[in-house]
């Protein structure tokens, strides 16, 4: 867990398909949202949420299957992905975020930027 006045919380949120295991920091400024490559989780994020967190509000989620969130469905297309992290931001309320990824968490926030300009 980060020191100071950011300290990275752990939490659970429920969408639909599942709960989602996530990482936050940050109680002020716009909100970013991090999202993991294939293979990971929330951890590679761990070092830089809070550096964000100084200036943002930062939320880092396990994409499911992943990390501490449920098991993912058979079968997920890009399209089930972006709907779950719309899922994820509309359970906590987020209208809209900027997003940061890796590997496949970069191509997400990409599609949704196309596809959800609104909500990107």
């Amino acid at each position: 867990m980060a020191s100071g006045s950011n300290p990275v919380r752990r939490a659970y949120v429920d969408i639909p398909q599942g709960q989602i295991h996530y990482r936050t920091a940050g109680n002020e400024g716009p909100a970013v949202l991090l999202l993991h490559l294939t293979t990971g989780s929330s951890d590679c994020f761990a070092d830089i949420i809070p550096i964000l967190a100084t200036k943002h509000r930062v939320f880092a989620m396990d994409r499911l299957g992943h990390g501490g969130s449920d098991p993912c469905p058979d079968d997920v297309t890009m399209d089930d992905l972006i709907g779950y992290v719309l899922d994820f931001m509309d359970a906590l309320g987020l209208e809209s975020t900027s997003i940061a990824g890796q590997s496949t968490g970069s191509y997400e926030g990409v599609e949704m930027a196309i596809s959800h300009p609104e909500r990107v």
